[in-house]
């Protein structure tokens, strides 16, 4: 059979594209399960090594940083003055060949809310009352602890725990730059040692305004000129229909700006702020606008969610609810994609 020679990230591709993205309650559980399995394969051939080098000098990365370098979390993580937990969000046969010394395994599925219809929504309070806590409470975190996050598939799972944490109100959150091939660059130690997260008292969650939109409130402001709307799926990504569950295109008027543009290299590592600024502001998407930002499903949007926070813009949210649950709703319009010539029907006969 074809599937016994595909990869587990297509495996995972997969999965998903067999899956209506809304579903019932136990087919979602039952994705979710099928999830976790492929990601024990491991995904792909994560890059091995890249040379040290420190971060840029983002404008929007203040105290405490979004973004740290290897030589940052080498000389911090030893402190015995500071609570630094290091998450490794890669997959688990990954984490066990190598990772940072003292890395504990974090699934990055745990923050998606299983009760939502859709995929890939952040965890939520409304069916389980201590869902959120639990979250926090798994890995050890504290309101003092410094998290720091890494994976082995460009950083966009550890760009989502980041978003995830600070908008439960945890600040102290980071992605590490280059993951895990930036650390062995600088020579840093690896272990194969399955580190345990310690018994920490509960934190206290706060959900932050000013991380999230909803699809009501999207819908109302599409012809607003102070928003500009950021698609950020890749061309694979958009023109991908789950199995014909999806209509093909964009939310009207959104620009697109691929998340996998910002990076430089396979490490994840970002490109130089100039750059990803003249990218940005050659497609609209300017500091002085509010900034929407969606993708196939809620996990991709934190990766451009990190870059523009890092350059800077005061005004981002995620429409966490992403492509995957405004093309499933025939009421809502949708667009061409960008890269169609202009009046050219998509799949779904729609050319405005």
């Amino acid at each position: 059979m074809p599937v016994l020679h595909a990869t587990p990230c297509r495996l995972h591709a997969m999965i998903l594209r067999l899956t209506s993205p809304l579903v019932s309650l136990s087919c979602w559980r039952m994705l979710l399960a099928a999830s976790l399995v492929v990601s024990l394969l491991g995904c792909g051939n994560p890059v091995a090594t890249v040379p040290p080098a420190p971060v840029a000098s983002f404008p929007g990365n203040n105290d405490p940083p979004l973004l740290i370098d290897a030589a940052w979390l080498r000389d911090q993580r030893t402190r015995p003055d500071v609570d630094i937990r290091i998450l490794d969000l890669s997959p688990p046969r990954d984490y066990a060949e190598g990772h940072v010394p003292g890395a504990i395994h974090a699934w990055w599925q745990d923050a998606m809310d299983p009760y939502y219809p859709v995929y890939g929504v952040v965890l939520a309070n409304r069916n389980d009352p201590n869902a959120r806590e639990r979250y926090i409470d798994q890995p050890g975190i504290t309101s003092d602890t410094i998290v720091v996050a890494y994976d082995n598939d460009n950083n966009r799972y550890a760009a989502r725990l980041v978003w995830t944490l600070r908008y439960f109100g945890h600040e102290e959150a980071a992605v590490l730059d280059g993951g895990l091939a930036a650390w062995r660059g600088l020579g840093g130690p690896i272990s194969r040692d399955s580190d345990r997260a310690p018994d920490v008292r509960p934190m206290e969650i706060q959900a932050q305004a000013g991380f999230i939109i909803g699809t009501r409130e999207l819908q109302s402001r599409l012809a607003d000129p102070s928003v500009v709307v950021f698609d950020a799926r890749s061309e694979e990504e958009a023109r991908d229909d789950l199995n014909g569950s999806l209509r093909i295109g964009r939310i009207p008027g959104a620009v697109s700006v691929p998340w996998t543009a910002t990076l430089r290299d396979d490490a994840g590592r970002l490109k130089a702020p100039d750059d990803l600024m003249a990218l940005l502001v050659a497609a609209g998407v300017t500091p002085d606008r509010e900034v929407v930002i969606y993708a196939r499903f809620g996990v991709e949007s934190a990766q451009p969610w990190l870059v523009l926070s890092l350059l800077g813009y005061p005004n981002v949210r995620v429409y966490d609810q992403g492509w995957a649950e405004w093309a499933s709703k025939p009421e809502l319009p949708i667009a061409p994609l960008a890269s169609d010539a202009a009046g050219t029907p998509n799949p779904t006969g729609t050319t405005t």
